[in-house]
């Protein structure tokens, strides 16, 4: 019923626990995990063959990722992953549960950490996702196949595609945003800073809704 989209890119260190979490509904035939590396250097598609269904292999670029793997899936829903977000049973259950009156959505967001900055942050990006409607790939965006098709899929862009769909999907039907919890790493926040992070994100976004093509958006943001 659910095809699980997964773009990686030098992952090693993450998608092992990721797929692994998953397993269960995979050999009941639930869920189908969709792997679309983008010519990974190190050994993530190694640790990746034997816990998913299918591997491709494009350029890295992460909507032209997620395109391709959408492209590849068999099932009805497609629910798009990152390589550092855990996903529970609990959150493929309220999807099974919920699945004849969702077209798209999200999930609220956790982080796999205790540290309350941490907690706060999530708390701030639920609560926009709840204000405004959209979300980002951290929130494990989910969508119905022809909804997808007919947005035509992500669009290639280098940033910000998460935001885009979502605005596309917006203009057609509301999302719905799931009470479960999807975790993810605070890698990002720790390793560049959190304050720092934040307020680049911030600005991004800004520059982004101003009409900034995002290959310097790309630029920016590396």
């Amino acid at each position: 019923m659910i095809s699980l989209i997964i773009p990686t890119l030098n992952e090693e260190k993450y998608i092992r626990k990721t797929l692994q979490c998953l397993q269960e509904f995979r050999k009941n035939k639930i869920i189908e995990i969709i792997i679309v590396d983008g010519l990974s250097q190190d050994n993530t598609l190694a640790l990746s063959r034997d816990l998913c269904d299918k591997v491709i292999s494009v350029k890295p670029g992460r909507a032209d990722q997620l395109n391709a793997g959408a492209l590849k899936a068999n099932n009805n829903l497609l629910l798009f992953i990152h390589a550092d977000t855990i996903v529970n049973p609990e959150n493929i259950y309220e999807l099974l549960r919920k699945y004849e009156k969702i077209e798209w959505g999200y999930f609220h967001l956790g982080f796999r950490t205790r540290a309350f900055k941490f907690k706060f942050l999530s708390y701030c990006i639920n609560l926009r996702s709840t204000l405004f409607k959209y979300a980002t790939g951290d929130q494990c965006l989910f969508v119905k196949k022809k909804l997808f098709k007919k947005v035509n899929g992500y669009s290639s862009l280098r940033l910000m595609e998460d935001v885009e769909l979502s605005n596309k999907l917006l203009e057609i039907t509301k999302p719905k945003m799931m009470k479960s919890i999807v975790y993810t790493s605070a890698r990002k926040w720790i390793n560049d800073g959190y304050i720092k992070t934040i307020l680049k994100m911030r600005v991004l976004r800004f520059l982004y809704f101003l009409g900034l093509d995002t290959k310097y958006l790309e630029k920016l943001y590396k």
